[in-house]
């Protein structure tokens, strides 16, 4: 059982027992676990000690290993964050990029890398300064799917692309993959 169903149930509970079902919440926002822990039902309580509930809850709840099951859909944010990606490649700001990937590809990735793989993806460009992002295709077309934004890199006629992948860790999105050139 995760501390959602934790939450779910002891406010069910709650409400059974014409309680307030926020307080749960407030409680474990005010970090008052001894009476957080009170309020779960006895078979929550027969499961966890006091202390290894205050662990739980309090344990940072990093991804070590994000999937696309933890790829946030809301009003489709995933594809300003593919825009900005992009947009810090095609500027060689390529520390701001850095800090956008997710902790597996930052792992993968190092600044310099980046650099390398963008400058070989667009090695035959004629003029550097004049690389720009097509954030009007990716606004309207950009996905590929649920998962994969196609962010096409621009010049004097010339095209390329990355595709990347968003994911949700820690609470940010970031990039979890990316595929560099055009299909």
């Amino acid at each position: 059982m995760n501390l959602k169903d934790i939450i779910v149930q002891t406010a069910k509970a709650m409400l059974a027992d014409d309680k307030e079902p926020w307080l749960f919440v407030e409680l474990l926002e005010l970090k008052d676990y001894e009476n957080a822990y009170k309020m779960l039902s006895e078979s929550n309580k027969s499961k966890y000690t006091l202390e290894e509930f205050e662990k739980f809850v309090t344990e940072d709840p990093i991804d070590e290993n994000p999937t696309p099951d933890n790829f946030q859909e809301e009003q489709m944010p995933y594809k300003k964050v593919a825009i900005e990606f992009a947009t810090f490649l095609v500027k060689r700001e390529y520390e701001q990029a850095f800090n956008m990937l997710c902790k597996a590809q930052q792992e993968e990735y190092t600044v310099a890398s980046l650099e390398k793989n963008m400058n070989d993806m667009t090695d035959y460009f004629e003029n550097k300064r004049n690389i720009g992002v097509a954030i009007k295709f990716v606004e309207e077309e950009g996905a590929i799917d649920d998962k994969y934004i196609y962010v096409p890199i621009e010049e004097d006629g010339n095209c390329e692309a990355v595709t990347v992948e968003i994911y949700l860790e820690n609470g940010r999105q970031c990039i979890g993959s990316i595929e560099w050139g055009r299909p």
